[in-house]
């Protein structure tokens, strides 16, 4: 079988068919909280917030939850402050009653006195599902 049908094959297996794309009530509903989490993973990995401002916001039984807890960021440079800016959230596509993803983008800029400041291009997509009645991140 050629590689391009393995890789259809593997898709129409392991992804989720999706059932509406750009849809306005999760955007409206969800937009301020799928925001808070970027910025919750975003300063923790710059070393600027806890692991909880990303963890309460992650299914604690998805393997992406221990991924990202043991995430090093001994890379992160020295800094004595952060902005984060141009945050949007977008793409809320539907796969069911319990499932979305949505894309989300941000700049962060580490202020570095001395230096020029370093500046992050935040660009991903997070999928979310009920657990318990609540949204929660789980790749």
């Amino acid at each position: 079988m050629p590689l391009t049908s393995r890789v259809n094959e593997f898709a129409k297996v392991n992804e989720p068919e999706i059932i509406d794309i750009d849809n306005d009530e999760l955007k409206n509903t969800y937009t301020d909280r799928v925001l808070s989490a970027a910025r919750g993973y975003t300063t923790y990995l710059s070393k600027d917030g806890s692991f909880y401002g990303i963890g309460q916001y992650m299914d604690k039984s998805a393997s992406i939850y221990n991924r990202v807890r043991l995430i090093e960021t001994n890379w992160v440079r020295d800094h004595s402050g952060y902005k984060i800016t141009n945050e949007n959230a977008s793409e809320f596509y539907a796969y069911s009653d319990d499932i979305f993803s949505c894309r989300v983008t941000l700049k962060e800029t580490l202020m570095r006195p001395g230096y020029q400041d370093h500046v992050e291009n935040i660009d991903v997509i997070l999928y979310w599902h009920k657990v318990n009645g609540q949204y929660l991140i789980y790749e």
